[in-house]
């Protein structure tokens, strides 16, 4: 009688099955300890295994971000450099995070590995992002090294953030930005060498929300600018190195990796200055002019129109020219700023006569794209009259001109009307619950993120109202 083993039935009928198992099991039970995640791998060897998975969501968030700015890398691999290896280690870490660099381009960060303090410390997680991103390009993080510009870091942690709401608005080329639509229809457009110079931290509520919107914009027309142009070179890797180096401005570093492909194109990507404006202005007026235009193409449009207030004021903006005139007794010249309407009486001496019709033409077609349909017709009227007047046919041009102006007040004050009602309506038939949701909202965060970078104040408030209750 043969005898009974155990272990000839484990091996010749369970380990197959297990290893078949392993097989399709195996990265996800690896994963817990050891993960690439593109140059970088995690250990979670160390790690409770409650925190590893919001730990490597928070990872894989900011490696998407650094991923999504286009031509980060100068070379064809897209490979760094230099091998990176995070521990996530169940211990005390001075300031939680330590950046240790070892022979042959190897760099260890042990990291802190309580998600909930990644969660939370917003500064944490921009040195992390500033970290990672300086292995990316070849440098190794020491103490004297600079970290890269704060506009770039804020703007890709904004992206990285987990999305509060499940409804996410994108439409190519446009973008929903509410806290620059509220400045852009004030008037009051943000100043770009401001935002470069003067970063702004969480603890300042209000004004940060508005800082990380503005970079996060600032980021996307910096994408959009690139992917128009041939260059071999990597603007973001350039401003990456500069700031390393510690010897220039934000500033400075901007204009030096992004004025090539501004200056010399401002011209053609801003419709509300002219040629002659341009030409007097300088280097960092001419990207501000840029950055503004990209404000109202991208912000402004048909899903967020402009209110009427700010239509008339930049159609009468628009409705003044201003052109070359060359004497036709004795050749004398200057410029002259005159109503579109009075163009026929200083048209035989206008110089540059295609130019001024161009620049007129660009008005129109940007306002026609930032502002509501109702005043496209009369846009659409006055781009038909100066090609008339481009093919020497100025007869009815001045009727024509008045005419249109007509048409667009007709439309301005029928959308004031309607903006009227709507308030009216706001005021009088919705619950203030849902009218002022949104505000309510808006507080509700600023309280939290006030507890949370200010709890020893919110502590000792608790303290006196405590007091007060049992009084």
């Amino acid at each position: 009688m043969r005898k009974f083993s155990i272990r000839k039935i484990i091996v010749s009928a369970y380990l197959p099955a297990m290893l078949f198992a392993l097989c399709f099991s195996g990265p996800e039970i690896l994963a817990q300890r050891v993960v690439k995640l593109g140059d970088l791998r995690v250990n979670f060897r160390k790690t409770p295994k409650k925190e590893r998975k919001p730990l490597l969501k928070m990872l894989k968030r900011l490696n998407r971000v650094i991923a999504e700015v286009r031509e980060f890398r100068d070379d064809d691999t897209g490979e760094s450099e230099i091998k990176c290896m995070l521990l996530f280690v169940d211990r005390k870490i001075p300031g939680d995070m330590e950046v240790i660099a070892l022979r042959g381009n190897n760099v260890m960060i042990y990291l802190n590995s309580n998600s909930k303090k990644w969660e939370e410390d917003y500064n944490l997680q921009k040195k992390l992002l500033a970290t990672l991103m300086m292995v990316q390009c070849g440098i190794v993080p020491r103490k004297e090294t600079g970290t890269p510009p704060d506009w770039l870091l804020t703007a890709l942690l904004k992206k990285a953030a987990p999305k509060t709401s499940t409804v996410e608005i994108k439409i190519p080329g446009l973008g929903f930005y509410p806290e620059l639509y509220t400045m852009l229809a004030s008037d009051c457009p943000p100043d770009l060498w401001k935002l470069l110079e003067n970063p702004i931290k969480p603890e300042d509520g209000a004004g940060f929300r508005v800082y990380a919107e503005t970079c996060e914009f600032l980021l996307s027309s910096c994408n959009s600018l690139l992917s128009r142009q041939k260059s071999k070179d990597s603007p973001f890797t350039e401003m990456i190195y500069l700031a390393a180096r510690k010897n220039y401005s934000q500033s400075q570093i901007f204009k030096l990796c992004f004025g090539k492909f501004l200056i010399d194109k401002a011209p053609k990507l801003n419709y509300t200055f002219s040629e002659k404006d341009f030409s007097v202005m300088s280097d960092r007026e001419k990207i501000q002019a840029w950055f503004e235009s990209n404000l109202r193409r991208k912000i402004m449009n048909f899903f967020m129109p402009a209110p009427a207030n700010f239509a008339l004021e930049r159609f009468e903006d628009s409705m003044q020219v201003e052109a070359k005139i060359v004497s036709l007794e004795d050749k004398s010249s200057g410029y002259e700023r005159f109503p579109l309407e009075d163009t026929p009486k200083y048209w035989p001496e206008v110089a540059n006569k295609n130019l001024v019709i161009a620049e007129i033409k660009k008005k129109m077609v940007g306002m026609r794209f930032e502002l509501p349909e109702d005043f496209h017709p009369a846009l659409v009227n006055i781009e038909t009259a100066l090609t008339g007047l481009g093919m020497n046919q100025a007869k009815n041009f001045t009727e024509n001109i008045k005419n249109a102006k007509k048409q667009f007040l007709k439309a301005y004050h029928k959308r004031i009307a309607l903006e009227k009602y709507l308030r009216e309506t706001d005021a009088t038939k919705v619950p203030p619950g849902i009218r002022y949701g949104m505000v309510m909202e808006c507080l509700r965060q600023l309280d939290l993120e006030r507890r949370k970078f200010w709890p020893s104040l919110n502590d000792y408030l608790d303290k006196v109202e405590k007091k007060y209750h049992h009084q």
